[in-house]
């Protein structure tokens, strides 16, 4: 399957290039409450089913899931056990695997042929979706708004919701798209379901920021996020080394390896997307 950052680097190369035309688009993000717990077991069986998996796996790992029981962890304790029977359960063998799969067959059939998607030139971009995060790249406020109906027929067919708080759009492009574009949404807001999605400047996909003024503000209010985490386990890491047992094993070395194999990575987890950056980022870095 595709990694999350060829769907980030998708998106911003949709991006740029609604820049470079003088254009823009609009970017809606959804995000699924509790994506595992609520996809239904019947649903995803039959999208196996129809993906041509052998029949004796099929049946194997629904045999490993039907008697599902689960636990809960709180601040003080573990609840009790309770029978769920038959679901797909998050941290269960092949959950996020076929949940995934059940969703990406729903957009497929319900975005099939849809007239209102965004062309990369000749190239048709159907929205991006990995796990429970969806992206869309529209045009127009209308074609917009088409996805997101779409979209929530999908859920309301998988049996999944869409998070008010965590489902917004950002609006990218030339400075006289956005206010047109703007403009239209305060009259026309974009709805999901029933709720009213939220206009942001930054939006977070796939542990990349995407910000309205376009990748270099993007990359930045990336790096701005992380550099603080970033510091905060520095700090954690001085304190280690300083200890008086990591001074008898060798702190200089101890604090090198968390540095270069925990901090680093986290820091430049996607930089590959990192098609514009600015001098003030670099110095940032």
């Amino acid at each position: 399957g595709h990694t999350h950052n060829e769907h980030v680097f998708t998106i911003i190369s949709i991006i740029v290039k609604a820049e470079k035309d003088g254009e823009g688009i609009i970017f809606t993000a959804a995000d699924i409450i509790k994506f595992f717990d609520k996809e239904d077991m019947y649903d995803v069986m039959g999208e196996l089913y129809n993906s041509e998996v052998d029949p004796k796996l099929c049946r194997l790992w629904y045999k490993m899931n039907e008697e599902t029981v689960i636990k809960v962890k709180t601040a003080n304790s573990i609840s009790e056990e309770g029978r769920a029977g038959p679901c797909v359960g998050q941290g269960s063998g092949g959950g996020a695997l076929n949940s995934q799969l059940s969703l990406d067959r729903g957009i497929e059939d319900y975005f099939r042929g849809s007239a209102d998607e965004y062309y990369y030139g000749n190239v048709r971009c159907q929205g991006v979706i990995y796990q429970d995060d969806t992206g869309r790249s529209s045009r127009t406020v209308s074609q917009a708004q088409s996805g997101n109906t779409k979209l929530n027929a999908v859920f309301k067919d998988k049996g999944v919701e869409a998070h008010p708080d965590k489902s917004s759009y950002i609006v990218c492009g030339s400075k006289k798209y956005k206010d047109k574009v703007i403009a239209e949404l305060k009259i026309t807001p974009l709805k999901f379901g029933d709720f009213n999605m939220k206009h942001e400047k930054v939006i977070k996909y796939l542990g990349m920021k995407l910000h309205e003024d376009g990748i270099a503000a993007s990359v930045q209010a990336t790096v701005e996020e992380r550099s603080g985490k970033i510091r905060g386990a520095t700090f954690e890491i001085k304190n280690i080394i300083e200890d008086f047992r990591m001074a008898a094993l060798g702190g200089l070395m101890g604090a090198w390896v968390l540095w270069e194999r925990a901090l680093v990575p986290s820091l430049l987890a996607g930089c590959c997307n990192w098609v514009n950056i600015s001098q003030k980022t670099i110095d940032q870095l």
